[in-house]
C-alpha cells in the first residue's frame, strides 16, 4: 500500500538476533515442548543405555570409567540427539571403547596382537619348528634329551631354529603347553555335557609308584567321547586314597563341584573300588546318589573263562602247556633259532610262541594259540614229540575265537550299555553250537586223526562239559544288581520290536528316571515330561524309519528332534555316558610303561600325564598345528619371552634405533626381545 502514497517509505522489517532466537527456542523447550528418549537411537548407539529415573547413561563408560564422573556415567536427562552425538564423539568415550575393544579381543586376533605377529613372524616360525619337535618327541614317548639333537638335525638341515629354548628342560615346558591345549578342549567339552562317567584304574609303574590313571566318558547329542585325563601317584591305594586322587584329577578339568554331572563309576572288580561299605563307589555315592558303579564287562568276560578252566582238567593243562612252550623258547636263544629253521624248512612265517599267562585279555591268548596251530610241523619237528594236547588246543581256540570276539567288542568305545546284553547272548548261542558240533579249528582234522603223521587225540566228552561250565559262569559274572543298567537296553533300536508296540519301554523308562532323578533335575531336565516324549519320539522314530529301526542311529535322531523332544534325548544321553568298561585305563598304562622306562624311574606324575596326553588327545605328527600351544605358552608368562635373546653372555641394552628397527628383530643375532607378552598388547591395545 505504501507505493500508493507518494514520499512515503515502507516501515523496515525487525530483525531478530541470534540471542533472541536462542532466547526463544529456550522458552518454548521450557513451556511448551517436551522431549523423550527415542528408542531409534539405540540401534545406532549400541552403548546406549535408558533408564526412566536415570536416564541416559553409557555401558562402556560405566564398565571402564565408573570412577570419573561423567555426564553419561551419572545419567543425563537431555535427550537432544546433539547430546548423544557430543558424547559418542568425546575423547573419554572413545578410549573406554577402545579398552572395552581390547579386552573382549583375542589377544593373538587384536590389533596389536595381529600387529606384533607380523613383526615377529621370524621368531613365530623358530618357535613353530621347536613345539613340532617337542610334540613328535612325546607322541612317539621319547625321553626330553631327544629333544636337543632334534634341534641339532633341524639346524644341520638348514632351519632357523635359533639359539634359544634349546633344552630337555624347556622341551619339559613345551610338551606341558601342547598337553595344556588338548587339557582346555576336554575342559570345554566337560563344560558342555550334562553328564559324566569316570573311569579308574591302579597299576604300578617301574618306579614302584602306585598310579591311578583317571579317564571320562561323556555323550554330547549322543556322540560319545572317551578321553583320558591324567595319571595320579597315591601313597596309599586304599578307597580314600583313590578318591582323592581322582577329586585332584577331575578338578583340574571342572569348574565347581564336578560330581553333579557324575552318573557312572567304571572300575574293576577290586574290593577297594566295589566295596559295598568302604569302596571309592560308595564313597562317591555319598556325594551323588545317583551314581551307578559299573564292573568292567571285560574283566568279567576274563574271570568268567578263568572260573571254567578251573572246573576242567584238560584246559588246565592246556594252559600250562601253553606258558612252558612259550619260557622254554623265550629264556634260551638257541631254542628260538632252531625253530626259525625248523620254520624255514616247512615254509612257514616265522615267529614264537606268546605268553598267555601275563596278559589280562582273551584276544592275546587267541593269538598265543594261533601262534601254536601256525607254528606246529615247526615245533613237532624242533621237539621231536607232539604233546597230547593238541586236540584240546584247537577245540580251546574254537572257544577262545568267540569269547575274543566278544572282548573286543566290550573294549571298543563305542560300545554302550544297551549294546552288551545282547552281544552277551549272542556270544552264548555260539558257544552252545559248538557242544554238538566241531568248530573252525576241529573241523580241519576232524576227518583224520592224524596230522603231519602224528596221532591226535580228541574229548568229545570234554567239550560239553567246558562250555556249560563258561555258561554257567557267565550267567553268574554278568548278572546285574542294579535295574537301571538292564534298563539301558531301551538304547539300542537293534532291540526294538518291529512295529510299534504301546507300552514298548515305559517300565525301563520309569526305573531310568527313578534312579537318576536327581541328577537329571540338576542339569535342567523337566523329569515330568520324559514319559510323553518318549511315546511321541516312538511313533515319530517308526513312522520315519517305517520298519527299519536298526539303520537308525541317536545322532541322527538328535539332529532332527532336538528340539521337539529335548527331556528324552537328554536321558538317552545319559544312558550312552554310562561306562562299559575300563579297558581305556589299561591302553593308559601300556603307553606309561612306554614313556616310564627303568631308565626314566624318577618322571613324575604331572609330565607322565603331559606326554600321555599328547600321545591320545592330540593330532599325529604331520597334521599337528603347534601355534595354539605357542600362543598359550606366550600369553602364561609374567614377563615376556626372549626367544631372540642370546642363551650366554652379557645382554647389550638396545639403542632407541634398534628398538625402531623391526627387520634388525628377526635376525638371530640380535639380543631385542620382540615377543611380547599380553600385558604388553593389553598396554599397546589401549
Amino acid at each position: 500500500m505504501w507505493k500508493f502514497i507518494s514520499g512515503a517509505a515502507p516501515p523496515k522489517a525487525k530483525r531478530v538476533t541470534d540471542e533472541e532466537r536462542t532466547k526463544k527456542a529456550k522458552i518454548y523447550d521450557i513451556e511448551k515442548r517436551v522431549r523423550r528418549f527415542q528408542e531409534s537411537w539405540k540401534a545406532t548407539w549400541n552403548w546406549l543405555v535408558y533408564d526412566t529415573d536415570q536416564g541416559m547413561t553409557c555401558s562402556v563408560c560405566i564398565k571402564h570409567f565408573k570412577d570419573r564422573a561423567g555426564t553419561f556415567v551419572v545419567g543425563s536427562q537431555n535427550y537432544r540427539i546433539s547430546t548423544v552425538l557430543k558424547h559418542d564423539h568425546s575423547e573419554s568415550h572413545r578410549m573406554a571403547n577402545d579398552v572395552h575393544h581390547a579386552k573382549n579381543t583375542e589377544k593373538h586376533e587384536s590389533k596389536a596382537g595381529k600387529a606384533l605377529n607380523k613383526m615377529n613372524q621370524g621368531i613365530i616360525d623358530k618357535l613353530t619348528i621347536l613345539f613340532k619337535n617337542a610334540h613328535a618327541m612325546a607322541k612317539n614317548a621319547r625321553p626330553y634329551t631327544d629333544f636337543v639333537w632334534m634341534c641339532d638335525l633341524d639346524e644341520a638341515k638348514g632351519l632357523k631354529v635359533g639359539n634359544t629354548y634349546r633344552s630337555d628342560k624347556q622341551a619339559r615346558t613345551f610338551v606341558h603347553y601342547i598337553s595344556d591345549v588338548a587339557r582346555n578342549k576336554i575342559r570345554q567339552e566337560l563344560s558342555n555335557a550334562k553328564f559324566i562317567s569316570v573311569m579308574c584304574d591302579g597299576c604300578q609303574d617301574t618306579g614302584v609308584v602306585e598310579q591311578e590313571a583317571v579317564c571320562v566318558q561323556y555323550a554330547v547329542n549322543a556322540t560319545i567321547n572317551t578321553k583320558f585325563i591324567a595319571v595320579q601317584s597315591v601313597e596309599r591305594a586304599d578307597a580314600a586314597g583313590v578318591q582323592e586322587a581322582i577329586n585332584k584329577v577331575m578338578s583340574s578339568v571342572t569348574d565347581g563341584d564336578w560330581t553333579n554331572k557324575l552318573c557312572g563309576f567304571g572300575c574293576d572288580g577290586a574290593a577297594v573300588m566295589l566295596g559295598k561299605k568302604n569302596g571309592v563307589v560308595a564313597k562317591f555315592l555319598e556325594r551323588q546318589p545317583c551314581l551307578v558303579g559299573v564292573h568292567c564287562f571285560a574283566h568279567r568276560l576274563e574271570l568268567s573263562f578263568k572260573d571254567a578252566l578251573k572246573q576242567v582238567k584238560i584246559f588246565g593243562e592246556a594252559d600250562r602247556f601253553l606258558l612252558n612252550l612259550y619260557l622254554f623258547y623265550h629264556n634260551s636263544s638257541l631254542n628260538r633259532s632252531m625253530l626259525k629253521r625248523s620254520c624255514q624248512a616247512y615254509a612257514t612265517p616265522a615267529c614264537v610262541p606268546t605268553r598267555v599267562g601275563g596278559t589280562r585279555w582273551l584276544p592275546h591268548m587267541k593269538r598265543a594259540l594261533d601262534n601254536l596251530w601256525k607254528l606246529y610241523p615247526a615245533l613237532v619237528e624242533h621237539l621231536q614229540q607232539l604233546p597230547h594236547q593238541k586236540g584240546a588246543s584247537n577245540d580251546a581256540l574254537d572257544v577262545v575265537s568267540v569269547l575274543s570276539v566278544l572282548s573286543l567288542g566290550i573294549q571298543s568305545n563305542a560300545t554302550t550299555l544297551g549294546d552288551m546284553f545282547q552281544k552277551i547272548q549272542n556270544t552264548v548261542a555260539a558257544l552252545r553250537k559248538h557242544t554238538t558240533r566241531d568248530g573252525p579249528m576241529l573241523q580241519k582234522i576232524s576227518n583224520e586223526k592224524k596230522f603231519d603223521s602224528k596221532s591226535l587225540k580228541t574229548f568229545e566228552t570234554s567239550r560239553p562239559v567246558v562250555i556249560e561250565k563258561l555258561e554257567e559262569s557267565m550267567d553268574k559274572r554278568f548278572s546285574c544288581q542294579v535295574e537301571a543298567v538292564e534298563a539301558t537296553q531301551i538304547a539300542n533300536f537293534k532291540l526294538w520290536p518291529s512295529e510299534i508296540e504301546e507300552d514298548y519301554g515305559d517300565i525301563e523308562v520309569d526305573v531310568l528316571m527313578k534312579q537318576f532323578d536327581g541328577i537329571l533335575r540338576d542339569q535342567g531336565v523337566d523329569v515330568t515330561l520324559i514319559a510323553d516324549e518318549w511315546t511321541m519320539l516312538q511313533c515319530v522314530l517308526y513312522k520315519r524309519y517305517n520298519g527299519k529301526l536298526s539303520e537308525a542311529s541317536w545322532v541322527q535322531v538328535n539332529e532332527s528332534y532336538k528340539t521337539d523332544f529335548p527331556n528324552i534325548l537328554d536321558l538317552i544321553d545319559l544312558i550312552l555316558t554310562l561306562p562299559v568298561q575300563s579297558a581305556e585305563c589299561e591302553r593308559v598304562f601300556s603307553h606309561m610303561k612306554l614313556v616310564k622306562t627303568d631308565w626314566r624311574s624318577k618322571l613324575g606324575s604331572e609330565p607322565l600325564s603331559d606326554q600321555i596326553m599328547v600321545i591320545l588327545n592330540t593330532d599325529d605328527v604331520l597334521s599337528y598345528d603347534p601355534l595354539p600351544a605357542v600362543h598359550l605358552w606366550n600369553s602364561s608368562c609374567l614377563k615376556p619371552r626372549r626367544p631372540s635373546t642370546k642363551p650366554y653372555g652379557k645382554r647389550a641394552e638396545p639403542t632407541g634405533a634398534e628398538s625402531m628397527d623391526l627387520n634388525l628383530s628377526l635376525s638371530d643375532s640380535d639380543n631385542i626381545s620382540i615377543f611380547t607378552s599380553d600385558s604388553e598388547i593389553d598396554d599397546i591395545e589401549t
